[in-house]
C-alpha cells in the first residue's frame, strides 16, 4: 500500500519486552446471521461501544483489487459495493445495538493532502457522521475527487482514534481500520530493522494501550497481509492485547457459495471476537471513564484536517452552478437502493440526513453556511453525472428510500407517482424548497404493505423501507421481496432513525397546524 517506499531506521527493532497474545475465550462461529453474532458479543460481555472508522486512501488501492474486486480500483463506486463498503457496512451494523449515540466519526488517510502525518475528516469541520447511512453516503460523495499517494501509516489514524476517545470522557471505542495491506516498509530493510512508518505505526499502538480502545484492522483487496498477521507479536509490552486482524478477501473465498448473510455473519465475527474480552479487560484495568494521561496527550499528532482540496475544489464549482438547491434534480439516474434518491423518486422531499438536520446533521434546520452549501450542491452534481442507472446491490446494508408503489404487491414495472410541483405555497416548504403537504403524509412516509404512515421504519434487504411488524409479518411466510418479487438475500432489517425523524417533524408540524 502506498505510492512510494520509505528508508528503515536501522537503530534496531523497537525497544521493550515482546508481547504475548492474550489467551481469549473462544467465541464459536456457527452463526447464521449478523443478529446472532451480536447476542453472542453481548452474552460474552459487551456492555457499550462507539465506533471510529478510518479509510485508506494510498496510491496502491488502484491495483490491489485485481483478483478480488474484478480489476477495479478498490474505491471504485458503482453499481456494486466496493470491499470498503462492505466491511464498514457489515461492522458497522453488528456494532449498533450498543452504539447508544449513532455518532460515527470517519476519516481518510494516505491521499495526496495527508500522506503519513495527518488524517482527514470526511465531514467538513470534523463533525461525526450520524450513523451507517451518513458515512457511506459522504463517502460515495467524495471517493471519486479523493487524489490516492502515499506512504502508509497507521499512526495518524490511531492518534486521532486517542484524540476523540479523549473527547469522549474516555468512553469504550472500536477503531474500524480498512487498509489494502501492510504499513510501508523499504526492501532494503534487514530483519528487526523497522521503518519510519512502521516505527510510528507500532508506537501508536503501544500508547493507544492506554485508552478505552480496540484497534480492528480489516485487510481489503488483494493483500500482502503477512506482515499484519505477524504485527500483533512484534509490539512491545501494551496495557492490553488491542490490535486485531482480519483479512476481508480470505474470510469471503472461505465462505464462496455460501448464502450471503452467513459470510457476513463469520466476517463479523472475526473482526470482532475479541472485543468482549478486551471491553472487560479494560474495565478491570480503569480505563473506561478515566482520565486520559497529560503526557501521552501532548504526544499526540495533529488533529484531523478537512476533506482534502480536491473535494473542497469540486464543492466549490458544484455549489456556484446553476438552479441550486430549489430546482428539482434533472436526471434518470439512482444509486438504486442508496440515499441518492432523485427527486422524482423521493417526491421533491429532501434526503433524511436534509430534512432531519441539515447537509451535515448540524441542526434542526439547514444551514445556509458556504460549507453546507457546497456539500448539498456536490451531493446533487454527482447524482446528476456519475450515478449508474442500474440498481443498486440488494443486500441488507445498502441504505435509503424508495419511493413506495401505490400498492402493496405492485410488479417492477409499476410506474411510481408523478412529480409534485415544487415552489408552491412557501409557508409549508422544508428545507430547501421542498413542499411538505401538512394535510396529507407524503408517500415517502407510508409503509409500502400497510399504506399507513410508518412508526418504526426498517429496510429491509430489498433497500426499501417499510413498518417494522408488516415486513416482519411478510417475512415470518415469504422469501422475496413484497415489492419485487424477487428472492432476497437475507432477512435483515436496519432501522431507518432519519425517515422516522422526518415523519416526526412532519407529525409535529400537522399537529400544531403550522
Amino acid at each position: 500500500m502506498g505510492g512510494c517506499n520509505s528508508k528503515g531506521n536501522p537503530i534496531g527493532p523497537v525497544q521493550g519486552k515482546r508481547s504475548t497474545t492474550l489467551q481469549f475465550r473462544t467465541i464459536k462461529d456457527n452463526f447464521n446471521r449478523l443478529e446472532e453474532v451480536q447476542n453472542a458479543l453481548r452474552i460474552n460481555g459487551l456492555e457499550s461501544s462507539q465506533l471510529i472508522i478510518g479509510i485508506d486512501f494510498t496510491k496502491s488501492n488502484t491495483w490491489s483489487g485485481k483478483h478480488s474486486f474484478g480489476g477495479l480500483s478498490l474505491h471504485h463506486v458503482g453499481q456494486q459495493l466496493n470491499p470498503y463498503e462492505q466491511a464498514i457496512s457489515i461492522v458497522a451494523r453488528t456494532l449498533a445495538p450498543f452504539d447508544d449515540d449513532n455518532q460515527i466519526p470517519a476519516y481518510g488517510f494516505g491521499d495526496e493532502s495527508t500522506h503519513d502525518t495527518h488524517v482527514f475528516s470526511l465531514l467538513p469541520r470534523n463533525q461525526p457522521c450520524q450513523g451507517l447511512e451518513q458515512v457511506l453516503w459522504r463517502y460515495r460523495t467524495i471517493a471519486p475527487h479523493v487524489k490516492l499517494a502515499g506512504p502508509t501509516s497507521f499512526a495518524p489514524l490511531i492518534h486521532q482514534a486517542m484524540r476523540d476517545v479523549a473527547a469522549s470522557g474516555m468512553q469504550y471505542h472500536i477503531l474500524l481500520l480498512l487498509a489494502d495491506g501492510q504499513v510501508t516498509r523499504s526492501v532494503e530493510l534487514n530483519p528487526g530493522e523497522y521503518s519510519n512508518q512502521e516505527r510510528a505505526t507500532m508506537d501508536a499502538i503501544v500508547m493507544a494501550s492506554n485508552f478505552p480502545l480496540s484497534i480492528v484492522m480489516v485487510g481489503v483487496g488483494d493483500g500482502p497481509f503477512d506482515m499484519m498477521r505477524e504485527f500483533d507479536d512484534a509490539l512491545p509490552t501494551r496495557r492490553f492485547d488491542n490490535f486485531q486482524f482480519v483479512d476481508m478477501s480470505r474470510v469471503m473465498r472461505e465462505t464462496r457459495g455460501q448464502p450471503p448473510e452467513k459470510a457476513e455473519a463469520l466476517f463479523a465475527l472475526r473482526a470482532l471476537m475479541e472485543i468482549p474480552d478486551q471491553y472487560r479487560t479494560l474495565l478491570r484495568l480503569g480505563l473506561i471513564g478515566g482520565a486520559p494521561n497529560p503526557s501521552i496527550m501532548a504526544r499526540l499528532m495533529p488533529p484531523a484536517l478537512g476533506p482534502p482540496p480536491a473535494v473542497l475544489a469540486a464543492e466549490r464549482v458544484a455549489a456556484t452552478a446553476p438552479s441550486f438547491p430549489g430546482s428539482p434534480i434533472a436526471t434518470n439516474g439512482s444509486f438504486g437502493n442508496l440515499s441518492f434518491v432523485p427527486h422524482s423518486q423521493a417526491q421533491n422531499v429532501p434526503h433524511p440526513h436534509l430534512h432531519a438536520g441539515g447537509p451535515l446533521g448540524a441542526g434542526p434546520a439547514a444551514s445556509s453556511s458556504h460549507e453546507d452549501l457546497i456539500e448539498e450542491r456536490l451531493r446533487h452534481e454527482l447524482q446528476q453525472q456519475q450515478v449508474p442507472t442500474a440498481p443498486y446491490p440488494s443486500l441488507s446494508y445498502t441504505v435509503g428510500i424508495s419511493t413506495p408503489p401505490p400498492s402493496a404487491y405492485a410488479s417492477p414495472s409499476v410506474a411510481a407517482p408523478a412529480d409534485r410541483p415544487i415552489g408552491q405555497d412557501s409557508s409549508t416548504h422544508g428545507v430547501h424548497g421542498a413542499r411538505l403537504d401538512l394535510d396529507e403524509p407524503d408517500p415517502m412516509f407510508l409503509c409500502p404493505i400497510t399504506q399507513d404512515v410508518m412508526k418504526d421504519p426498517v429496510m429491509a434487504a430489498d433497500g426499501y423501507t417499510y413498518e417494522r411488524l408488516a415486513i416482519e409479518s411478510w417475512l415470518e411466510n415469504h422469501v422475496t421481496s413484497p415489492i419485487s418479487n424477487e428472492q432476497l438475500p437475507n432477512k435483515s432489517l436496519i432501522a431507518n432513525h432519519s425517515l422516522r425523524s422526518a415523519i416526526l417533524e412532519w407529525q409535529q408540524r400537522h399537529s400544531a397546524g403550522t
